[in-house]
């Protein structure tokens, strides 16, 4: 799992966003102040949903990576980190820092001609911020 300090803050904004909404609604609905434990139970839930629905927007226009990256189709391990060995927007090659093998990642869906036949291809799928992948095509994935 990646996480930055600019994800620790999206995520902090968002937490805060549903502390202040459940707090502001209960308000609104004449139930004066929630005690703690409900207050954070109902922050905690609506923060959540705010980090699901508001952040894949954010983690696009600043073409931020994800939490979460790949496995390698190769190797079928989770490494520590890729090599990025070509990038030209929306589409990134990468090494396993593993098995050091080829993969496409597309952060956008690609054409069907634009996909590569040699390696591995996976796509960024809703929620982009979480990183939920799927393969594409398979190319030619080893079973080593």
């Amino acid at each position: 799992m990646r996480f930055s300090l600019i994800d620790m803050l999206i995520c902090v904004a968002c937490l805060a966003c549903g502390f202040v909404a459940v707090a502001g609604i209960a308000h609104w609905l004449g139930c004066g102040r929630l005690s703690v434990f409900h207050l954070l139970l109902l922050g905690y839930s609506l923060g959540v949903i705010f980090f699901a629905v508001f952040t894949p927007p954010i983690y696009r226009w600043f073409r931020l990576l994800p939490l979460f990256l790949p496995r390698c189709p190769h190797c079928k391990k989770l490494p520590g980190a890729y090599r990025i060995t070509d990038a030209r927007w929306p589409r990134q090659v990468v090494a396993c820092s593993l098995c050091q093998k080829p993969i496409e990642l597309w952060w956008r869906k690609p054409a069907q001609e634009d996909v590569s036949t040699t390696m591995p291809s996976l796509l960024l799928s809703w929620p982009e911020s979480i990183g939920r992948w799927q393969l594409v095509s398979t190319g030619e994935v080893s079973d080593a």
